[in-house]
Parts: C-alpha cells; structure tokens; sequence
C-alpha cells in the first residue's frame, strides 16, 4: 500500500548508509504521487490509466540542519542538477498505527529551501524535496528510526542580521530560495515496472526572496521607493546584500548566510507580533537567476 501521511523517520542516504539531516524535524508533508489519467467519453465511457508519479517531500522543517547539506540547496549553476544531492530513506506511517512503511527515495533533487528565525525562537530549515525514483522498500512493524545529530543549532540570541552592512534591529526574518524544478518525461523506452516513474528532474531558473521584520526605518538613501526605476543609476544603490551570521561559538555548527542582488518588493508594512509591538515588514527579491545566495 502507498500512503500519503505523516513521518515516522527522514534520513539522509539508505540502507545501512543513513544520516541525519539535523539536530530535529518537525512536520513535513508525504506524498508519493501516484496520479491517474481520466479519459470519458460518449456513451457513458470511461478509461482510467495510470499516470506519472509524483514523489514529494515538502514542509520539512529542520532544526539545526547538515550545513552540508542546505548548501545543496543553493545552486551555484543554471540549469543543472545537483549531483552531489543524496537519497533519501522516509518512514511513514501506514495508517493503522502500527506499521511503517519505508521508502527509499533515489534521484533526488533540491525543490526549495527556506531558512527562517523568529521573534524569540530558533533558526530552522524548510525543506522541500522531489525524488524521480522511489521504491516502497518494506512494511515493517520496527521503526528504522530517526537519525538525530548532536548540534544545537541557533537562536535568535545567536544569530546577527545586516542588510547593506547595517543592523535595523530586525527581530523576525526569512530568505528562501525556490529552484523551481519540474518534472523531466521523454517519451522512450523504460523498464516494466517503472514506467510510470519520470526520468528525473529539472530544475529552473531560481527564485530568491527575503522578508525582514525591524523595528529601525530603513533609511531613504538604502531603500528608495520613488526612483524611475531600480536599475537607473542614481537608484544602483538598491542592489543589496542580507548577510546573517550564526554563532553560537561551536566553529563546526557555525555559519554566515548571504543572499546578493536584493530589490525592493512592494512596500514596506507595518506589522504587530502577538504581545502588540508594532515593527515594520520589507520584502525584496534577488534580480540574480543562479547563485544568489550561499553558505559560507
């Protein structure tokens, strides 16, 4: 039986060759893509075949992640696969309480990352990830089990945002990176058993966001909003860069996340968080296609 359902275990590699992705997981959605094609016709006809499979991971969230890892995620060519991205082994709940059913997703590839740290809370990853070629590996009543790391991650007492090399008290942030990928098909030939697996997956043109929750004004000389245009020169100075650097003084754990080539996306709001302090909200948006952002 194939289920959509919740996570029992996600690990990096397979079989005997597991990882852990991170210190915790939280969440996350399963889906393994089984679709159908649903012809009608005259006559009350009807065929039902069955169509590409679809396997996805999306919405994992990842306390203090393989750094290792989340680079992956953040291309560094275009129109590339990653290579380097590894297989994946996911434990899902069968339904029935008891059973798991275990998968080895292989052919993987980075969907999409977002890295995030709220008002008084921890940094964390969410991923989201396409196999070409899972296999349901076993139904089992043993728990292969959650490989956990022994880090500790970041808090937002650990972590030090700058936009343009200045700090404007900024108290909630995220930056994701969308590699928009899709589902490569050709029509040729494949194994009996596997015809209704893609041949693997493409990814796009990349899509990298930012928004800043701060508490200082983003002054008019670093964000100006009334320029012709944002390439203009005398507006040049609105490409710029989000550095964030994580500390929490483990040199192994430790890392500054860049994302370049900002612009201002829409305008600023204003913003109250749950105890009724207001904030200001600005979103921008990176006008590079490959390599906007990196872990360093």
């Amino acid at each position: 039986m194939a289920t959509s359902g919740d996570f029992a275990f996600v690990n990096q590699g397979k079989a005997d060759g597991q990882s852990a992705i991170g210190r915790l997981i939280q969440g996350g959605s399963w889906d393994p893509g089984i679709t159908n094609r649903d012809l009608r016709g005259v006559g009350g006809q009807r065929l039902i075949r069955k169509g590409t499979q679809q396997t996805m991971i999306t919405g994992l969230q990842v306390f203090s992640p393989d750094l290792t890892l989340m680079a992956l995620f953040l291309r560094t060519e275009l129109g590339v696969q990653v290579a380097a991205f590894p297989d994946f082994t996911a434990g899902v709940d069968a339904g029935d309480g008891n059973e798991i059913e275990v998968w080895t997703l292989e052919d993987c590839q980075p969907a999409s990352i977002k890295l995030a740290c709220p008002d008084e809370g921890e940094m964390v990853a969410t991923l989201d990830i396409w196999a070409a070629t899972p296999s349901l590996s076993n139904t089992t009543s043993v728990n292969n089990g959650q490989v956990a790391a022994t880090t500790i991650g970041h808090t937002n007492n650990e972590t030090d945002v700058q936009l343009g090399a200045a700090d404007y008290e900024f108290v909630d942030w995220e930056f994701a990176v969308n590699n928009n990928p899709s589902w490569h098909n050709p029509q040729g030939a494949k194994e009996a058993g596997a015809k209704t697996l893609p041949s693997g997956v493409i990814l796009g043109n990349e899509e990298a966001t930012a928004r800043l929750v701060h508490t200082l004004p983003i002054p008019k000389t670093v964000i100006d909003l009334s320029g012709d245009d944002w390439n203009d020169a005398e507006d040049a100075r609105n490409h710029l860069e989000l550095i964030i650097t994580a500390d929490n003084g483990i040199a192994a754990e430790d890392a500054i996340f860049t994302l370049s080539s900002l612009l201002p996306d829409g305008s600023p709001r204003s913003v109250q968080n749950d105890s009724g302090r207001w904030a200001i909200e600005t979103s921008l948006i990176s006008e590079t296609a490959t390599a906007a952002a990196a872990i360093t």
